[in-house]
């Protein structure tokens, strides 16, 4: 008469590779998409960031009008804390540019093509 183990292993199957294959590429869809917001995040703050100076310092009818209600120009430190602002966000995107790799890594290595439908 089996045992327990010797019924259990006789009666065990493994997931078909086709389940594997689908909760691996959610997995990865998951990861794309995270990473596809983050990015794009960055570059609209990095992108209104630029405009909003590009337009302060380019246009002077708008220099004029905020100086005139602030009753100062911007300063060298406001400035710089731009700059500071600017490098962090292109750190960030470079690193998260590599984090795409990594996914796109990933989905070879699980056999995948390319992006998922609709990510």
């Amino acid at each position: 008469m089996p045992t327990v183990l010797e019924r259990a292993i006789a009666g065990f199957t493994a997931r078909s590779s086709k389940r594997n294959a689908a909760i691996d590429g959610a997995r990865i869809a998951s990861l794309a998409e995270s990473i596809d917001a983050v990015i794009a995040g960055l570059i609209a703050e990095r992108t209104g960031l630029i405009r909003r100076v590009k337009r302060l310092l380019d246009e002077p009818e708008t220099l004029a009008k905020w100086s005139s209600a602030s009753n100062v120009q911007p300063s060298k430190s406001e400035l710089k804390r731009v700059e500071n602002r600017l490098r962090s966000l292109d750190l960030q995107l470079s690193e998260c540019r590599h984090i795409e790799g990594a996914i796109a890594n990933l989905r070879g290595l699980t056999g995948g093509t390319g992006r998922a439908a609709g990510v």
